[in-house]
């Protein structure tokens, strides 16, 4: 019976032992997922910093009309004026308003498009980010892990930050380029 103890006292101690540097292994483990990860999240927003600033460069061509195209459509419009019997002026008039319009639109449905598909791109990124925040946090607890943790935790929180700011890039500029 007293071998029986000493053996389970041995065989406990060493379970003990084979669990805590499993544990300590483990927190070291999860940081270093957690940091690829992170520089996954990094490399999807230079990714997404790339296609908002095409985006706010497509808003804002759209909301500029070459200037000799303005100019052409005030001045077949302004022709308009005159009564016409559907001659060339007026055809003329009504063409380039029909096709400018038209390029508007589409430039307009492709430029919506082409925010939104950033707009929820950047939504899946803060997501993913507020996630391995909340991982980080919980690795902040473990003592073996406890400063690194600390110290990546103020870099996720700037991934976080850089994510919100290109979302409130995009917001801005989609109310402008709605009035348009």
């Amino acid at each position: 019976m007293r071998q029986s103890r000493a053996l389970l006292v041995v065989v406990s101690s060493a379970v003990l032992v084979v669990l805590a540097v499993q544990a300590f292994g483990d927190s070291k483990d999860d940081l270093s997922r957690a940091k690829s990860d992170y520089d996954s999240m990094k490399s999807r927003l230079d990714d997404e910093k790339l296609k908002t600033d095409k985006y706010l460069d497509a808003s804002v061509k759209l909301r500029q009309m070459d200037k000799d195209q303005l100019t052409d459509l005030i001045n077949q419009i302004c022709r308009l004026d005159i009564e016409r019997n559907d001659d060339e002026a007026e055809r003329i008039a009504k063409d380039l308003a029909v096709k400018v319009v038209d390029k508007v639109r589409r430039s307009y449905d492709q430029t919506v498009d082409d925010g939104s598909h950033v707009w929820d791109e950047l939504g899946h990124l803060e997501s993913d980010a507020k996630s391995l925040r909340g991982r980080v946090h919980d690795l902040e607890s473990k003592e073996d892990v406890k400063s690194e943790a600390e110290h990546f935790h103020q870099d996720v929180d700037a991934l976080i930050e850089s994510v919100d700011k290109l979302m409130e890039k995009i917001n801005r500029d989609k109310s402008t380029l709605d009035n348009v």
